[in-house]
């Protein structure tokens, strides 16, 4: 009887250190992924704007009304022909503390309206970071600004920290 005590013991053992070393791989994987999104983890900041007037001039509101849009058209080039629309612009989040300042380039599809922009934060919270822009160009949103047209569009702006040193 002492000899399948012995064995018995022995198998655990064995089978506890297997479930170890097959597990660790697996926590030590989480564990740096969330280390790593940390470290490279995006912030996101919603926004709704609308362009003033005939452009350039952008203006609207972000987190929720917490915090000011304000944009400005920088370069428009429209194919009729692909139903593309290119886009350079300046984005503003007026925020206090965490206000920022970012260059984007990117582009529309006319036939989903949905737009995909990159760019670089040149001052402000977060200065020298890279931000991923996405939007949906709606018919209309609720308290538009003084002057502006009735569409909009509403989107978030992602900053990449890890992109900031």
């Amino acid at each position: 009887m002492n000899t399948n005590r012995a064995w018995s013991r022995v198998i655990l053992f064995v089978l506890g250190v297997a479930l170890v070393f097959q597990i660790s791989p697996v926590m030590a994987g989480a564990s740096s992924k969330q280390e790593g999104n940390r470290q490279r983890g995006t912030l996101a900041v919603s926004f709704t704007k609308w362009v003033i007037g005939n452009g350039p001039a952008m203006a609207g509101h972000a987190q929720g009304g917490r915090a000011r849009f304000v944009g400005e058209v920088l370069d428009l080039r429209v194919s009729e022909t692909l139903g593309i629309a290119r886009i350079e612009a300046i984005y503003e989040i007026q925020a206090g503390r965490h206000s920022f300042t970012a260059l984007i380039d990117g582009g529309q599809s006319l036939l989903t309206r949905r737009a995909v922009l990159d760019g670089v934060i040149l001052h402000g919270w977060h200065a020298g970071a890279r931000v991923h822009v996405e939007y949906l160009a709606k018919d209309s949103c609720p308290n538009p600004p003084a002057g502006a047209t009735p569409e909009c569009y509403v989107g978030t702006i992602y900053i990449d920290r890890a992109s900031e040193e």
